[in-house]
């Protein structure tokens, strides 16, 4: 099994746990479940479709792609979007499945595990700042996704965590401030 089904597999698992979960009958929330489970699987196909891939040559130079700012909801909202919980949820499976057994490893190692980080690259966390256009696998920025994200995988371990999270500061910065030459 490669490293993209094996992170479609998570999220799969994922999603089954939350569907028969008998706490979302027993507090009502059955149909938004519902409806956050098929966004939630209609936006991680489309995120599967791109998650193998890496900067590739844009073939247009240009005016640079930015990514669109996020929905505004109210003066100061943190409040997490039923993606953003789902994905929250997915990433915190991987910390506790795949991060925390490596952890003791790494600091032995005094090295991230080439394996967790090749898998938190299928997964996608390095495209998080990369917009949908050159390759990326969201469509707007969002802080609270990108906190949520970190905070959830840094259960596992922060610095695995860091790892992991560091290309994406890197495809941020371009996708916010690269012009069109650097994002190519």
């Amino acid at each position: 099994m490669n490293l993209a089904e094996r992170g479609m597999g998570l999220g799969l698992r994922t999603l089954t746990r939350l569907a028969g979960s008998q706490l979302i009958d027993r507090v009502g929330l059955r149909q938004p479940a519902q409806r956050a489970l098929y966004r939630g699987a209609k936006t991680s196909t489309r995120a599967a479709a791109t998650v193998g891939r890496t900067f590739g040559a844009v073939g247009r130079r240009g005016a640079p792609t930015r990514l669109a700012p996020g929905e505004a909801r109210g003066l100061f909202d943190l409040t997490p979007t039923d993606e953003q919980q789902m994905l929250r949820d997915a990433v915190r499976d991987f910390a506790r499945d795949r991060v925390r057994p490596a952890a003791q490893g790494a600091d032995a190692e005094r090295a991230a595990p080439l394996e967790v980080l090749a898998t938190s690259v299928e997964l996608g966390f390095t495209m998080l700042g990369v917009p949908e256009e050159l390759g990326g696998a969201v469509s707007e920025r969002s802080a609270v996704t990108t906190v949520l994200m970190s905070e959830a995988l840094a259960h596992g371990d922060m610095g695995i965590a860091v790892a992991c999270l560091a290309p994406a500061a890197v495809g941020t910065a371009l996708g916010l401030w690269g012009d069109a030459d650097q994002q190519a």
